[in-house]
């Protein structure tokens, strides 16, 4: 089941790699950058079997990159409408595809494949011989995202979006790995709609700051900048008013996710003794 767990990402990357080459609507570039962030949750799992730098380094350049292709479509959205804006929108939009065009010509390319491969095979290899590996690499994995989380968490402030967005980037590689550890069998529930709550609540604030900052960059639509300043602001005194639920949301899955991989390492003790 790990296996294909794995096995499962990285082919659903390199399809998406493919299709991306020619296809940039905005579903395929939402399902490209879930499955760059699927995987780059578990590079660090990976990396503890062998060196997996190159597409990892690979792997951020080109999501780096499809972002600002993503902020763009979401300020389309966001502004839809406002015809007065329209025109810097668009030539806008045309220079960040024309920038992604030329990169994603050779995404994913057969080093990068060969490299992404190995790293997933080196690794499987290493649990199939011996399971308890993959306990103690998840586990240790788990407690590192859930501290950084947590870290993220203490020092957020619903007055500086800045820290929200730097809690939002921590928390989306906790939901990442715990999706996976669902997937393999660690656990059998999620609360997949809470998970996807809180992710969306801190994305929906930084959609908003993005065409904050774009709008002030671009000196036009002053109304608008204040019009988004306000729904950030209703937003973040939301998440303020939530923040002790979600930490305490937070406290529940990390517990939920530790007894289920402390059951797994005394499954894996009871045979390693048969």
């Amino acid at each position: 089941m790990i296996t294909a767990a794995l096995h499962k990402r990285k082919q659903t990357y390199l399809d998406l790699a493919i299709l991306i080459r020619t296809d940039n609507t905005v579903s395929t570039i939402h399902d490209f950058r879930v499955a760059s962030r699927n995987l780059l949750a578990l590079e660090p799992l990976l990396r503890k079997g062998s060196d997996t730098s190159h597409w990892k380094i690979m792997m951020r350049k080109w999501l780096k990159t499809l972002n600002q292709v993503r902020d763009i479509q979401v300020l389309q959205e966001i502004l839809v409408g406002h015809v007065e804006i329209e025109p810097l929108l668009l030539t806008h939009k045309r220079n960040c595809l024309k920038e992604w065009q030329e990169i994603s010509r050779t995404i994913a390319d057969k080093n990068f494949q060969d490299d992404l491969i190995s790293s997933l095979e080196t690794y499987c290899c290493r649990i199939e011989t011996e399971p308890a590996f993959f306990d103690q690499t998840v586990f240790s994995l788990w407690l590192k995202t859930f501290q950084k989380v947590q870290i993220a968490l203490q020092h957020a402030d619903h007055e500086h979006p800045i820290s929200l967005h730097k809690l939002r980037l921590r928390y989306k590689s906790l939901r990442y790995l715990a999706t996976f550890i669902y997937d393999v069998g660690i656990v059998d529930t999620l609360d997949f709609p809470r998970l996807k709550y809180w992710q969306d609540l801190l994305g929906s604030i930084q959609d908003l700051e993005v065409g904050i900052n774009w709008l002030r960059n671009s000196r036009v639509a002053s109304n608008l900048i204040n019009e988004l300043s306000l729904e950030s602001h209703r937003l973040r005194i939301k998440y303020r008013d939530e923040k002790e639920k979600f930490g305490q949301n937070i406290m529940e899955m990390d517990n939920f996710i530790r007894s289920g991989i402390q059951n797994i390492k005394l499954n894996s003790q009871a045979v390693t003794k048969i």
